[in-house]
């Protein structure tokens, strides 16, 4: 901790709750004795939980910005838990709540080699504050230990003073280690309530488990998350690679050749046709490779074909050729030529669009923007090799039922 001033408190632990602090860091708060603290950590677990009795250092601190509000950071090196609240939970005794309070083990630089042990049902700070100014010494005391005990305080701090009477050196002082005298202040409260040995250890065991299960279970958690996060990365790369981007793409086009842009298309002004100007004559002529769901009597089967279809304006009018199939590509092209060579337009847009779920190996240059010639387009799918539909989970629709009749 910082060299603020370090102060020392216990009692049992109550309105516990956690948050992320703005640093980044877990802002674990609880109160003891009506007084707020916090615990700054990286771990996102409370050490402590409702009804443990604890002992602990803090300091005092401002907060920075405009408010200046104050507050209580709890030193977790210094956290001692004397009785989870599992432990006091199994008591079957009731507590008396005058009768708890804390045993402490204070020093004062004046008495070297002296401990003052004794009992307060208060703040052991303000208790700690009295010492100084009751003895008059010139130095203040320093708090060395605290127990917190849930009731016969009084009784445990006279049993301590009996055991250590060879000790003695004052009313409540006592010349030894402060080791020693922390092991008198704990076998004086087993003395007292040896059950309490037996329910501390199945407490402190029992929170040991606890905080097992919430790590692991936190770690199942942050696995899974993880690994969530590492398939989104990969997703992502993989959309934004170029395999990725030819797959999510419904189709590969062929541009085989393209309208003039000089040449208009659509229909002539009023005005100008009003002088005898026609609609330019175009042809827009589209070559797919596709499947459909032919009836034949009961029988439903999935026809995979290659069709072909025109749309554009002949001598001035609008017209649409019937629709054309064919079983293989070069079918395919041949019957296109020849529609395209019966008609009048010669600013013409041919393209041709296969499906990428019809490719079994794809280029991913496969496509082109700018017209290519038929024999390219030949030569690549002779490579892709295309595949029927129903190789590709294709099915009929799960609502389609047989004409009634038939």
């Amino acid at each position: 901790m910082s060299r603020k001033k370090v102060l020392t408190t216990s009692g049992i632990v109550s309105e516990c709750s956690s948050r992320v602090a703005k640093s980044g860091s877990h802002a674990h708060s609880f109160a003891v004795r009506g007084k707020k603290y916090s615990f700054f950590l990286d771990d996102p677990l409370h050490p402590v939980i409702d009804g443990d009795m604890v002992r602990f250092s803090y300091q005092t601190r401002t907060l920075r910005g405009g408010s200046k509000r104050q507050y209580h950071a709890a030193d977790l090196e210094t956290l001692v838990i004397d009785a989870p609240a599992a432990a006091i939970a199994q008591s079957d005794e009731t507590c008396i709540e005058s009768d708890a309070g804390t045993i402490y083990i204070a020093s004062n630089a004046d008495m070297p080699g002296l401990l003052k042990i004794g009992y307060t049902t208060r703040e052991i700070g303000t208790r700690i504050a009295e010492l100084s100014a009751a003895t008059g010494v010139p130095n203040p005391f320093k708090l060395e230990w605290t127990m917190p005990v849930e009731r016969s305080a009084k009784e445990i701090e006279g049993f301590v003073h009996s055991s250590l009477r060879s000790k003695q050196a004052g009313k409540e002082f006592f010349r030894l280690s402060l080791e020693a005298a922390q092991d008198a202040c704990q076998s004086a409260y087993l003395a007292i309530h040896p059950e309490g040995a037996k329910r501390l250890n199945e407490g402190l065991a029992e929170r040991a488990a606890e905080i097992a299960r919430a790590r692991e279970t936190r770690d199942a958690r942050l696995l899974a998350w993880n690994a969530k996060q590492d398939e989104m990365k990969r997703q992502k790369a993989w959309k934004q690679s170029d395999d990725g981007r030819w797959r999510l793409q419904k189709s590969t086009h062929w541009l085989i050749e393209d309208f003039d842009p000089s040449v208009a298309r659509g229909q002539t002004p009023f005005h100008l046709r009003l002088f005898g100007r026609r609609n330019p004559d175009f042809l827009e002529l589209k070559i797919s490779f596709g499947s459909e769901w032919v009836t034949h009597g009961n029988d439903r089967e999935q026809v995979t074909q290659w069709r072909i279809s025109a749309f554009g304006w002949r001598h001035g009018e609008p017209c649409s050729e019937e629709q054309l199939r064919a079983d293989t590509w070069s079918a395919a092209l041949k019957k296109a030529m020849e529609l395209a060579a019966g008609h009048p337009a010669r600013n013409r847009r041919i393209t041709v669009t296969v499906p990428n779920t019809n490719l079994r190996h794809p280029r991913r240059d496969a496509g082109s923007e700018t017209p290519v010639s038929s024999e390219f387009i030949t030569e690549a799918l002779d490579r892709m090799e295309l595949v029927p539909e129903a190789e590709n989970g294709a099915c009929a629709p799960a609502d389609w039922q047989l004409p009634l009749g038939r």
